[in-house]
């Protein structure tokens, strides 16, 4: 269809335009530093423990499917679930948006509302890095009411964090990531 974003390898693609990944603009600003921790082995887990929410979210999920070395992540996940299902509704999963203005995108995991209030989920598999405000305000600035977001750091031992995403001067930050990306690649 005309008006849907398509990712491809080198960026989304949306109405005949190539726009850069949120990611590769961090990377290429220097914010995702410490390559080295992002192995392919992480990068598998994490698309695993994706996949897996998003079948769990979709009521898509039959008993005993997933991988059992991630068991202790799908665990933290349903717990989240169970916890918040008064809280939290999904809306959306893994849907790519973009800024025309500022001309990136990028695919948030979640729409959801949290308390009656749209907002932006998160999932990690990781620890905390600083990069990941700047990636949920790039995402945030691809709506015109820019919703809150919230990032979900699943645990191997069955365990989460669930939280606000936030940080002062995060929306300058992140524009001027995005400058730099533009300035680079003139």
């Amino acid at each position: 269809m005309k008006n849907e974003v398509e990712l491809k390898f080198d960026g989304y693609y949306f109405k005949g335009r190539v726009y850069p990944r949120v990611s590769n603009i961090l990377v290429d600003a220097g914010r995702i530093k410490d390559l080295q921790y992002y192995t392919e082995q992480s990068a598998e887990r994490g698309r695993n423990v994706h996949k897996y929410t998003q079948m769990l979210d979709e009521d898509r999920l039959e008993d005993g499917s997933g991988d059992p070395r991630l068991s202790g992540y799908y665990k933290a996940y349903r717990q989240w679930r169970s916890d918040y299902a008064d809280r939290v509704v999904i809306k959306t999963i893994e849907k790519p948006v973009v800024n025309l203005k500022y001309k990136y995108a990028g695919t948030p995991d979640r729409e959801m509302f949290v308390d009656g209030d749209f907002a932006l989920l998160s999932i990690k598999t990781g620890v905390y890095a600083r990069w990941h405000v700047l990636q949920e305000e790039a995402y945030s600035q691809c709506y015109k009411n820019r919703p809150c977001c919230y990032g979900l750091y699943l645990k191997d031992n069955g365990r989460y964090k669930f939280g606000k995403v936030e940080e002062p001067g995060a929306e300058q930050a992140w524009l001027a990531c995005v400058t730099l990306y533009y300035w680079g690649h003139k």
